[in-house]
């Protein structure tokens, strides 16, 4: 094959409950399988917002946009395949509940599972900035304070002396 005739395809995926989702430029597509061991393959409508709003697609935005997308598409499929597979809220005897579930099913109904997914996104990205952000730069002060005596903070250049 000469290297002219060589085709990027630009294509990623996911793993999800008892199953995987594969997603290129033209669409996406899952597989699942179901509780009888047969295995359901569904073509997924993959709606860009830079389709319809051109600022979504330049430069810097685009990361973001592109982010957020995948990361609400990831939970839209991992929702479907849990309930494919049979781990939805139907199949779960009321005396099989703990009390929080209970209340959960009770305050939430058919909506608990994104409920839930959307409390473990936000605890996620609170979680990974006070370990990626905030703890280094709680360290590094607290250590160039007490062992340094501030010598790092004097080197900043935006510090007067």
């Amino acid at each position: 094959m000469s290297k002219d005739s060589k085709k990027k395809i630009s294509i990623g995926g996911q793993a999800l409950i008892e199953g995987i989702m594969m997603q290129g430029p033209e669409g996406a597509a899952m597989s699942v399988r179901l509780p009888n061991g047969e295995i359901e393959t569904e073509e997924l409508e993959l709606k860009k917002l830079k389709d319809k709003f051109k600022p979504a697609g330049w430069p810097l935005i685009r990361g973001i946009v592109n982010f957020v997308e995948s990361m609400l598409f990831g939970f839209k499929c991992i929702e479907k395949s849990a309930e494919k597979a049979g781990l939805d809220d139907d199949n779960i005897k009321e005396e099989d509940m703990s009390k929080f579930d209970k209340w959960l099913s009770d305050h939430f109904g058919p909506k608990m599972i994104a409920v839930i997914s959307g409390i473990a996104m936000v605890l996620g990205l609170a979680l990974s900035f006070l370990l990626f952000v905030y703890l280094p730069t709680f360290l590094v002060d607290t250590v160039d304070k007490y062992i340094f005596k501030d010598a790092l903070a004097n080197l900043h250049p935006l510090n007067p002396q």
